[in-house]
């Protein structure tokens, strides 16, 4: 009997160990067909075409992918990658519509949620995103969406959620 709990055990905690790890895998440096089949991938249910990858360098000489992609409805969305490991370093929603899922992985909350979030804490229902976008903020050390929405009464507010927790950081 001890022996199959500890079984057991060592099979709930391989279980734990696989559903917790990162979403992402990074293996050294990507290329550009990487960079494009990452973005899209990110596109949960939702088709696009990509219209240009370009590679960018930060003010920090960093290189990365800037991948950008417009939706079967037209909706335009900038991905960037980091060229040394593929990592993420921001999401971009440039124009609408904005209904389509983005799943940045990393243990992020989607981007449907956090819409749904930005767009509950107004006080003046309903809103209307106007851009939205997904980065690391550095302050906070933590993933951050900003949503720039405007109200019921026209009113433009910059909501930031918590891309971790769904918390609302600033509205």
């Amino acid at each position: 009997m001890r022996r199959l709990l500890g079984y057991f055990t060592m099979i709930l905690f391989a279980g734990a160990m696989i559903a917790c790890g990162d979403d992402e895998e990074v293996a050294g440096p990507i290329n550009e067909q990487q960079a494009e089949t990452k973005a899209l991938s990110s596109l949960s249910g939702t088709e696009g075409t990509v219209t240009s990858n370009d590679v960018d360098t930060t003010t920090t000489n960093q290189t990365f992918y800037d991948v950008n992609i417009t939706t079967t409805e037209g909706a335009k969305i900038e991905f960037e990658y980091f060229t040394e490991d593929g990592s993420l370093k921001e999401i971009e929603g440039d124009s609408g519509p904005f209904e389509y899922e983005v799943n940045p992985g990393m243990g992020l909350i989607l981007f449907s949620a956090a819409k749904a979030i930005a767009l509950d804490s107004l006080e003046a229902q309903p809103g209307e995103v106007l851009r939205w976008a997904l980065e690391f903020d550095v302050a906070l050390d933590a993933w951050v969406y900003t949503f720039e929405v405007m109200d019921a009464n026209s009113e433009d507010f910059s909501v930031r959620i918590d891309a971790t927790s769904g918390t609302v950081i600033q509205s």
